[in-house]
């Protein structure tokens, strides 16, 4: 996971692991969204919000 800051944006760059079980994928899955819900103060539907926002 590669994360930085360009101006007010919090940009994430991941790679997935084909080879791991679905248990792991859930778990990681999870703590990725607290991550983002921690370090942007926003949640998921509110990030969802400002992206759509963004795009126009």
């Amino acid at each position: 996971m590669e994360v930085w800051v360009d101006g007010k944006k919090l940009c994430v760059n991941t790679e997935s692991n084909t080879d791991i079980d679905i248990g792991e994928v859930s778990d990681t899955n999870k703590r990725f969204r607290k991550f983002l819900d921690t370090a942007t103060g926003y949640t998921a539907k509110e990030r969802v919000k400002k992206m759509k926002k963004s795009a126009k």
